[in-house]
């Protein structure tokens, strides 16, 4: 499951990817800009910091509500987002990076924008730290800190490979850099190919994010390794978290291919609870092995490039539609990506992992045949990490896991009613299923939607974008007429035939396609700036000629 810290960042790096340059010009003095981006920054800090203060002041002699410290820390994050996107998209920060002196690696030097977004949400937990100290005694600035700045790493480094690998292939030849852009689904093949390496390595990663060491010999490590031969569970190795004297109970697993699969266990846990409590734990993180959530997980998440590629190739004409602004089309085409990944992730994604979770609990029960040692070691679990025995109506739609109450009613129904038992004993994907499953949908995408997802426009406007940088302009003229006959509404596309007719000298020419941008985009700041360059051009001349004549 994704943490809040990397859900943040995961949105924020959607934005950034839809993020266009506007072609209006921003009327704000530089000075103004950087106090605006300063205070877009701190901003949802200090609201935060007021918000805590008071609910810390009203509840000075108990401990505050975890519901209510999670909804500060949503509104948080929200806060810390939206900024961060009016710093985008009304200041236009990544313009300024843009224009560094480094003329290469424009995509990469864009991503450095995200830095904002990481300050202003690191900003917001230090405000929060205080309510979170209140509640947990143990909590040091360091343990509260460093996992969210480490876990931050997970979404971003698929995303930043990606980049750069983008702009690795903009500085080679022409002829490979105009292969990938006519066969751009390569560029899915290597986001996919990151993210199943993501996947399969996510123990090593994870093994660095939390400092953990490997479960020494003895009589736990020995009735782990047992009840896992009984059971043919395959797994690498069980390793301990240390959770530098905080009080968390957690156990988890990760690694899709069996010599890479571990299983977690947090210190606190490991000296805490009992041999069966510990025991019956474990066997739920092996009932997520045996029911194949992991490869279900990956089907899931791939999923989702899949339908929301469509879903944006089909909204994508209305989005135009509703505006003719650049820059507000590419914020509304955000929007809808990260409703997208709101719905599908946070509320779909959650409802599937509550009835895995389910499974997994069940699947503890059968092969442990210890129902009161979990239940147990559910209500320690729930002491101990703080956790609401019955969460609010609303707060269970975006819960991961089922409340304890409604998990300990399951395991009760479990012993004594087979049929509970049957509706959550089927496996979710085998890897051999998944890997097919996955090419199946694949395929059928490519077939079926090709030119949603690649529109021709755009390969040739991209096409088109290479000559012209090479200073091929007939060629370069030649794909963006391609790009106007298969969409005449694209104003871009216009700007760039004027740009090339006016390199070539061709003043008419230039000025019919820079007057046809204008009337597809009236706010076109660009084509009026130029198309106003060169009727000064024209009147100069003019009155140069009128001049040759009178002498």
């Amino acid at each position: 499951m994704l943490p809040t810290s990397a859900i943040v960042l995961t949105v924020g790096l959607i934005f950034l990817f839809f993020w266009t340059p506007s072609s209006q010009n921003l009327h704000i003095e530089q000075p103004f800009i950087i106090i605006l981006l300063i205070l877009l920054t701190v901003l949802p800090a200090i609201i935060v910091f007021i918000a805590g203060k008071i609910i810390a002041i009203r509840n000075r002699h108990s401990i505050i509500n975890p519901f209510i410290t999670s909804i500060l820390g949503f509104v948080a994050s929200l806060l810390s987002v939206s900024c961060f996107v009016i710093q985008i998209y009304w200041l236009q920060i990544p313009i300024y990076l843009l224009k560094s002196p480094f003329p290469k690696f424009t995509n990469s030097k864009t991503f450095l924008i995200i830095i904002l977004l990481v300050i202003s949400f690191l900003l917001c937990k230090l405000a929060l730290f205080r309510i979170r100290k209140k509640n947990d005694e143990t909590l040091t600035a360091k343990s509260y800190f460093l996992p969210d700045i480490k876990l931050m790493f997970i979404p971003s480094l698929p995303f930043l490979v990606s980049l750069l690998i983008s702009d690795t292939i903009d500085i080679m030849p022409l002829n490979i850099r105009i292969f990938f852009v006519t066969h751009n689904y390569i560029y899915w093949f290597i986001i996919i190919g990151i993210a199943i390496f993501m996947f399969i390595k996510s123990p090593f990663f994870i093994r660095r994010i939390w400092s953990a060491r490997s479960l020494e010999s003895g009589e736990i490590r020995n009735r782990i390794l047992s009840m896992a031969e009984r059971n043919n569970i395959k797994f690498g190795d069980i390793l301990v978290w240390n959770m530098s004297g905080r009080r968390i109970a957690n156990a988890g697993m990760a690694g899709l291919l069996p010599k890479s699969r571990t299983i977690f266990i947090t210190d606190f846990l490991l000296h805490n609870f009992t041999l069966d409590e510990i025991e019956t734990i474990i066997a739920h993180e092996f009932g997520h092995i045996k029911m194949g959530h992991i490869p279900a997980y990956i089907i899931f998440s791939f999923a989702y490039l899949s339908i929301s590629g469509m879903l944006y190739s089909l909204m994508l004409p209305t989005i135009n539609h509703i505006s003719s602004n650049e820059t507000f089309s590419a914020l509304l085409s955000g929007v809808f990506i990260v409703t997208l990944f709101f719905v599908y992730f946070v509320l779909i994604f959650r409802f599937v992992s509550r009835i895995f979770e389910r499974q997994a609990d069940i699947y503890a029960v059968r092969i442990t045949g210890k129902p009161d040692s979990f239940k147990d070691a559910l209500m320690k679990v729930a002491y101990v990490n703080q956790i609401m025995i019955r969460n609010p109506r609303i707060f269970k739609i975006f819960a991961t896991h089922p409340s304890i109450s409604e998990r300990l009613e399951l395991i009760d129904k479990a012993v004594n009613d087979q049929n509970t038992v049957r509706n959550y004993n089927r496996i979710a994907f085998n890897l051999k299923r998944s890997l097919l499953l996955l090419f199946i949908v694949l395929v059928a995408l490519w077939i079926t939607s090709r030119d949603l997802i690649f529109p021709p426009s755009e390969l040739h406007y991209e096409i088109g974008r290479q000559y012209a940088i090479e200073g091929m302009i007939d060629q370069a003229i030649a794909e963006f007429n391609k790009v106007v006959d298969l969409n005449s509404k694209s104003d871009q596309a216009f700007y760039a035939l004027g740009l090339l007719y006016m390199e070539k000298g061709a003043i008419i020419e230039a000025k019919e396609k820079f007057q046809r941008a204008l009337e597809i985009n009236p706010k076109n700041a660009m084509a009026f700036n130029k198309l106003m360059q060169l009727q000064e051009m024209e009147n100069k001349n003019g009155g140069v000629n009128e001049a040759i004549k009178q002498n």
